[in-house]
């Protein structure tokens, strides 16, 4: 009885944030200075841009411990920054006041999540040249399989594709755009 008293005392007081590892063996977002993705991406399979995401260093975004990422899209630099709230769930910003954030994915993501109008609905196998075939959550926006759907409404449709210890593999949309992981390298979380 001892012994569970203290399992619950210590696990009721470890703080989660941004630099919280993995738990249970779930992280659909791995966030550690040096991680590192490089996507090529295609409009109806011709190569158009690369773009690639690094995350650079600690930093507070609106008070909260994060990171600050490059993000370089077809030579373009910016900077975006990271945050994870209480319930696990990224958030990304252009600006380290974190305003007009946008919801990203639960590093704990699974089947139901709800992320702003993005929902986790379905798993599917993906396959990149990074990763082989690997198994994704897909985040969404709606179901592009739907019957009910005009052509019009398809066009419209959003998805990533984010795996577990790995991150985002695949983003699509409805007309025929796709990037895809190429390149990625994570450092081991402390």
């Amino acid at each position: 009885m001892k012994k569970l008293l203290l399992l619950f005392l210590f696990n009721s007081v470890v703080p989660v944030s941004a630099s919280t590892p993995e738990i249970g063996g779930v992280d659909y977002f791995p966030l550690a200075v040096g991680n590192q993705w490089r996507y090529d991406c295609s409009v109806e399979g011709n190569k158009v841009f690369e773009k690639e995401l690094k995350i650079l260093k600690k930093v507070k975004v609106a008070g909260k411990p994060g990171y600050e990422a490059s993000y370089i899209v077809n030579g373009s630099l910016a900077k975006l920054y990271f945050w994870e709230d209480t319930n696990r769930v990224v958030h990304r910003s252009y600006t380290i006041a974190g305003e007009l954030d946008e919801m990203v994915v639960s590093r704990a993501a699974k089947i139901g999540d709800d992320l702003g109008e993005l929902h986790i609905r379905r798993e599917v196998m993906q396959s990149s040249i990074a990763t082989g075939n690997v198994n994704t959550l897909v985040v969404e926006n709606f179901d592009p399989e739907s019957p009910q759907l005009s052509a019009q409404t398809r066009h419209e449709w959003r998805g990533l594709f984010y795996a577990n210890k790995i991150g985002l593999v695949v983003e699509a949309d409805g007309l025929g755009g796709d990037c895809v992981l190429k390149r990625y390298s994570l450092v081991e979380s402390k």
